[in-house]
């Protein structure tokens, strides 16, 4: 028959190749700066991304796991070109996307993958302790405290991967990217600090998505290389008597009566009441330890005491049996600073003249 209609058709049995999928943050946060291509994993500060790439030319692209916005598919351009924006990302979600492309024939191509976690704020990281960077174990874990170091490690916690950045003194050195299998999650080391200063620590981190938060809580630590040597007076059993010694001038009161056979000061009391001054340290007081070594024998604590935070201290000691003693007053502060006073000799004797 001549007037037979005839048309052509192309079998097409191959599948397209898988797309490329480019992911672009394109916008600054108001916490962060980041700008740029993404790598499948990141965090993105952007909760609306740009989508390009590229397919086989006239196929359509179709995404599992995200929203495009306005519409649900892709058309590829003659060229093999193509461009998509997401519709308004959640906060704190992470999006596993899946995509591919389809031609005319029906083929549908292996599929795409990207996951991207949208993060619009980085946590507040915490600084848990600083310790003397030569010996760790040498730290205090409350604001406020002294430290004898002449270096410091700053140190604390924050989220995976933040990168933290300390104020307070200069930080020559440090594991800055917190790794939250460790403790702690991250440190800072000083350049030599002052004694007697003052520093108060804050830290600030940068999250994987380019957010910057808030400054951490302050934490204060005061640099004490030293200790005051304790002054005190020492009376009789009771706090109401006259001096019985003086560490100040390290003499005894001309009234005590020497003892007859040593040449030195006697007493019959049993108790000596000691009062006195030390470094102030308020909510961390500084500790009095008084020891007196017999004639035959190793030292024996008699009293302990705390300076009340504004120095003072008075303590009245254990009863001590008759014998020569040498005695002598330690104070040790808040940063572990120890300081002795001269000793002193004396004699008890209840038994005999004096």
């Amino acid at each position: 028959n001549p007037n037979t209609a005839t048309f052509n058709v192309t079998v097409d049995l191959t599948a397209p190749t898988a797309p490329v999928l480019v992911v672009t943050d394109s916008v600054a946060g108001a916490n962060g700066s980041f700008t740029g291509a993404l790598n499948s994993g990141d965090h993105t500060d952007d909760v609306i991304l740009a989508l390009s790439g590229t397919a086989e030319a006239d196929t359509v692209l179709t995404f599992t796991g995200i929203t495009l916005n306005p519409d649900t598919t892709v058309s590829v351009d003659g060229s093999g070109n193509w461009t998509a924006t997401t519709s308004t990302l959640v906060d704190g979600t992470t999006y596993n996307v899946s995509f591919t492309t389809m031609d005319i024939a029906g083929n549908v191509s292996a599929a795409g993958t990207f996951v991207v976690t949208v993060d619009t704020t980085a946590d507040v990281p915490v600084i848990t302790g600083v310790a003397d960077a030569d010996d760790l174990a040498d730290n205090v874990s409350l604001t406020g405290q002294n430290l004898n170091a002449a270096i410091l490690e700053v140190y604390g916690s924050a989220s995976e991967g933040d990168t933290i950045t300390i104020s307070g003194a200069t930080i020559v050195s440090s594991n800055s990217t917190s790794d939250i299998s460790s403790t702690p999650n991250w440190t800072g080391t000083t350049d030599t600090v002052s004694d007697t200063v003052t520093y108060s620590f804050t830290a600030v981190s940068t999250d994987r998505a380019g957010n910057i938060s808030a400054a951490s809580t302050a934490f204060e630590v005061t640099i004490d290389l030293g200790t005051d040597t304790p002054i005190f007076t020492v009376k009789e059993t009771t706090s109401t008597g006259a001096d019985f010694y003086d560490s100040a001038s390290a003499a005894f009161d001309p009234a005590v009566i020497t003892h007859a056979s040593s040449g030195l000061a006697g007493t019959t009391a049993t108790e000596l009441y000691f009062e006195g001054t030390a470094e102030a340290n308020i909510g961390f007081p500084t500790a009095i330890l008084i020891q007196a070594t017999p004639d035959v024998g190793a030292p024996i604590t008699i009293a302990t005491a705390v300076e009340n935070g504004s120095g003072a201290w008075s303590v009245t000691t254990n009863t001590l049996s008759d014998d020569q003693y040498s005695v002598v007053v330690t104070t040790t502060d808040n940063a572990g600073n120890t300081a002795s006073s001269t000793a002193f000799d004396i004699i008890v004797d209840t038994t005999g003249p004096v």
